[in-house]
C-alpha cells in the first residue's frame, strides 16, 4: 500500500461561462465557471483569473476580453480534471483552449488566483443575489 498515491489526469470539453460580479469587475478579475457532468455527477468548476500584463487595465483590454468571453459564452474548453485516489480534486482551464474558443490570444497569460470545485453553479447564485 502505498502512502502518496500518484495523481491521475484527464483531460474533458466543457462549456465555459462568464461569471459577472461587480466585485470581480472592480478589482480587475476575470471568473471562469465551466460545468458538465463529471464522474456521473453535474459539476461547477470556477476559476478566478488577473491579467499578467497590467498595462491591459488602463489600455482597455480588460473590458475588450470581457467582451469577447461575453460574446463566446457556451463554447466548450479544454479542462484537465487532477484525481488522487480517484477522488476530484483539482482541476485547470486551459487557458490556450479558452483563448482558441474566444478567438482572443490575450486570454493564453492569464494569472490563476484560485479556483473551487462545486454541486451548485456560482454564476446562477450571483445572478440570483443581483436581482
Amino acid at each position: 500500500m502505498f502512502l502518496f498515491a500518484k495523481p491521475v489526469y484527464k483531460t474533458v470539453d466543457m462549456p465555459f461561462f462568464l461569471i459577472e460580479s461587480n466585485e470581480d469587475f472592480e478589482a480587475g478579475i476575470i471568473s471562469i465557471e465551466v460545468a458538465g457532468v463529471v464522474d456521473g455527477k453535474v459539476m461547477y468548476l470556477s476559476a478566478s483569473f488577473s491579467l499578467k500584463k497590467h498595462s491591459m487595465y488602463d489600455n482597455g483590454g480588460y473590458e475588450d476580453i470581457l467582451e469577447n468571453l461575453r460574446a463566446t459564452q457556451g463554447r466548450e474548453v479544454s479542462v484537465v480534471l487532477k484525481y488522487r485516489k480517484n477522488k476530484l480534486k483539482s482541476f485547470k482551464i486551459d487557458t490556450e483552449s479558452l483563448a482558441f474558443a474566444c478567438g482572443d490570444d490575450r486570454l493564453e497569460i492569464l494569472e490563476l488566483l484560485g479556483w473551487g470545485i462545486h454541486d451548485y453553479s456560482v454564476k446562477e447564485k450571483i445572478e440570483a443575489e443581483n436581482v
